[in-house]
């Protein structure tokens, strides 16, 4: 299985990218592995956030 970690803490946002990937990815979030830091998501899209 291959994982991918995301940078948001957001649950929707995990959910859409989790539905977008074949059930063979695994994503995880910073809280996932036990990391605690909130980083501000000011854009109205995935893209702009991920800039």
């Amino acid at each position: 299985m291959k994982v991918l970690v995301i940078c948001t803490g957001n649950p929707g946002k995990r959910k859409e990218i989790e539905e977008m990937l074949p059930a063979a990815v695994r994503v995880l979030v910073p809280a996932d592995l036990g990391i605690r830091s909130e980083l501000p998501e000011t854009g109205a899209t995935l893209e702009e956030n991920a800039l």
